[in-house]
């Protein structure tokens, strides 16, 4: 869809220099997720954060591992209010600068925060088999939501503007 603005000179300079500004915009985006070079905590030999969100979130037939998704699940369910979010920082770009790297922050923050509720609520999720349980109690841990054991997973879904 192009729009076409016209604006004499010296009828409305604020809004010429907000278009300006805005046409200079480069573009941005907002991840969410598991980003490359974020928190991992986890020790050279172990896989990724991102590995064992993407076996869990599609399973894994091989290893008996159920699909329990998290994180696709959370975008379906907050991508109309994302939608509106990064829309009110672009129609406030023109007037204040910074609204659109705003209006994306505020979409990663939804996101994310729907992704770490489906982890901690055990939305839509299989529960764990009594073979996993067993093991949990061997080594002491009395834990039974799936996705969790010492939430590394559950603190290293972030999000980022660029």
């Amino acid at each position: 869809m192009a729009v076409k603005v016209e604006v004499k000179s010296g009828e409305n300079t604020q809004l010429l220099k907000g278009i300006e500004r805005f046409q200079k915009t480069k573009p941005q985006f907002v991840s969410v997720g598991f980003i490359q070079g974020g928190k991992q905590n986890r020790k050279a030999d172990e896989s990724t954060n991102a590995g064992l969100a993407y076996i869990n979130e599609h399973g894994s037939p091989y290893r008996h591992i159920p699909a329990r998704p998290f994180l696709i699940p959370a975008f379906n369910a907050s991508a109309d209010l994302a939608e509106s979010l990064i829309s009110q920082g672009m129609s406030r770009e023109l007037v204040q600068p910074g609204s659109i790297a705003q209006g994306l922050g505020q979409a990663g923050t939804l996101i994310r925060d729907k992704a770490k509720s489906n982890i901690v609520n055990s939305v839509g999720m299989k529960a764990l088999s009594p073979v996993t349980l067993k093991a949990r109690e061997k080594i002491c841990f009395k834990g039974t939501k799936p996705l969790i054991h010492t939430g590394q997973l559950l603190n290293s879904i972030t999000y980022v503007v660029k």
